[in-house]
């Protein structure tokens, strides 16, 4: 299945901006999100080299007064933000919630604390319609919150092709996909902070065109919280609900039971152990970079 050859992508100069038409980028906001943060990842979509047609901001339930001052402010400037507010029942719904209101061929994804590269929806957009992909995901840096580069999180192509994957094979803040994929695969569903790994498992087993571009275009925010999320009774949970979805849907591999049973400690081990365990299994390339200044001008630099 692929429709994205059918697309027709045009640029065109509204005001001050170079705007990549059919492009819609959609951003998920929770309560917890930091204000601070979130105009940071706002601010990064205007700093596109071509801009997206439309932004869809989507809360998972109610929003703090900090955060709706920012979403109005940029609703009020900037005609093409909206906003919609859906009951609170996880990210996964609201993802889906956002698809359902997005009428452009084209969904780029975006977390509300993560930052993208100047070039990202430009040189995504290019990639997934010159290659005629129906998902299209890219490498990420990770950072911190003093903006410091910590890892180079790269992205395996070749496992995605053959579904021999243990984790997700794509980097979910870092997606791109058409809205005629997102409906093939049935949207995201309620697997505890796995929902992307789910999402990538299904799309495999649809036979889309899925591939990934070997440049990091987003900055990802590590914080304090990401490691000692990842573990406990609800993480093993959703650990065997992919496990039963793998299964089922014939991507289930002879050493595939050895393989849930180290994530399983690895789920019930101590924070500071799973940190470790998370750098040494890293996919992490020699930085060239150790801030996101940095980052901005070695892409923009290496993409000419």
């Amino acid at each position: 299945m692929n429709s994205s050859n059918q697309l027709n992508f045009e640029f065109a100069i509204r005001g001050k901006y170079l705007v990549q038409e059919n492009v819609t980028v959609l951003i998920n906001v929770h309560y917890k999100d930091n204000p601070i943060h979130f105009c940071e990842a706002l601010q990064s979509v205007l700093n596109q080299s071509k801009r997206p047609s439309k932004v869809l901001i989507v809360s998972d339930g109610e929003l703090s007064q900090d955060l709706l001052k920012v979403i109005d402010s940029y609703i009020i400037r900037y005609g093409w933000f909206t906003f919609n507010q859906t009951k609170k029942k996880g990210t996964w719904s609201a993802k889906n919630c956002g698809f359902t209101l997005i009428d452009s061929p084209v969904v780029a994804y975006l977390d509300a604390d993560d930052i993208m590269h100047p070039r990202r929806i430009e040189l995504q957009t290019k990639f997934l319609t010159s290659q005629k992909l129906d998902i299209c995901g890219t490498s990420m840096v990770e950072f911190s919150n003093n903006l410091k580069v910590m890892n180079h999180r790269k992205v395996q192509q070749d496992l995605v092709r053959r579904g021999d994957f243990y984790n997700s094979p794509l980097n979910n803040p870092t997606l791109m996909m058409t809205t005629e994929a997102f409906r093939t695969v049935g949207g995201y569903r309620n697997v505890y902070c796995q929902e992307d790994y789910d999402f990538a498992v299904r799309a495999v087993s649809k036979n889309l065109l899925i591939q990934n571009m070997d440049i990091p275009l987003t900055a990802f925010r590590i914080n304090d919280s990401f490691y000692s999320r990842r573990g406990g009774v609800k993480f093993i949970k959703s650990e065997y609900q992919i496990y039963k979805s793998r299964r089922i849907l014939n991507l289930f591999k002879p050493r595939e039971f050895l393989i849930f049973a180290i994530r399983l400690v690895y789920r019930l081990a101590p924070s500071p152990l799973r940190l470790l365990f998370y750098k040494l299994t890293s996919n992490v390339t020699h930085l060239e970079y150790q801030d996101l200044t940095g980052w901005e001008e070695v892409i923009n630099f290496s993409s000419q």
